[in-house]
């Protein structure tokens, strides 16, 4: 009988005690993010092969979407200027890699050819910005655009462009369900790095701060997003779905802490 209580005892105060520790560590994290800022420099988890798959991603639905001049109202304007901000992003990683790849020269063209498409307010416009950004994904260059870019800084509305993230996000939860996550790899690791090159663009862009305080905050907010982006593509290029899944994890919980700071 000693014994049992004894051993009651013992268990019930562990319980306490594991309680107790886990409530400390989560009031400690709450929803402060990490310490890591952004980078400045492009991230080892955006390669150019991923983003450039991206960017055909998003050519191919503009495609779609653009295929018929009677059918551009104003709700199908919206989503192609989302989705244009999303490409504009995607050009900016692209002319900032400092490797030599096939878009190198023609990413400064695609990202002025998505800010106009992105502008556009008649079908005219459109598609001829649509179809400079068709011949910059095919590597030619234009004219006064082939200026590239020196450093990360905010090409596409903010707001817009935040609306746009969980519709890549949700390609990406998707692309790595157990069942597609082998087949669907070239799609999740675009979109990943699509998510990096956002976090790192978002950094720079300081339309939702208002406050001076609040600035390293909202840095940091986008390293996380950055970072859990980058863990999951770098997850999803070594085949290691559990990994992915940790990391997609990390990824939404980054989503919240910034909504619970910045969203209004």
């Amino acid at each position: 009988m000693y014994r049992s209580l004894c051993r009651h005892r013992l268990i019930g105060a562990f319980a306490i005690s594991y309680t107790v520790s886990f409530a400390i560590a989560t009031l400690s994290s709450g929803d402060e993010p990490s310490a890591k800022q952004p980078s400045g420099k492009p991230n080892a988890a955006m390669s150019a092969d991923d983003l450039a798959g991206e960017l055909r991603g998003i050519v191919a639905r503009l495609d779609g979407l653009l295929a018929k001049a009677d059918d551009y109202d104003e709700a199908r304007q919206s989503h192609i200027a989302k989705e244009a901000d999303v490409a504009a992003v995607v050009a900016l990683g692209l002319a900032l890699d400092e490797k030599d790849q096939p878009l190198k020269q023609s990413a400064a063209s695609a990202l002025a050819a998505s800010q106009a498409l992105a502008k556009a307010t008649d079908y005219s416009a459109a598609k001829r910005a649509f179809d400079q950004l068709k011949a910059a994904l095919d590597g030619k260059a234009g004219g006064k655009a082939s200026a590239a870019p020196m450093q990360w800084k905010p090409v596409a509305p903010l707001g817009l462009l935040m609306k746009e993230v969980p519709q890549v996000n949700n390609r990406l939860k998707r692309a790595v369900q157990a069942e597609r996550f082998k087949s669907q790899a070239k799609t999740s690791a675009a979109a990943s790095a699509a998510l990096v090159a956002i976090a790192e663009e978002a950094a720079t862009d300081h339309d939702a701060v208002k406050k001076p305080a609040d600035l390293p905050r909202w840095e940091q907010f986008c390293a996380e997003m950055r970072d859990a982006a980058g863990s999951v593509n770098q997850a999803i290029h070594a085949g290691d779905a559990d990994r992915a899944s940790q990391s997609m994890a990390q990824l939404a919980q980054s989503c919240e802490h910034c909504h619970k700071a910045f969203r209004r």
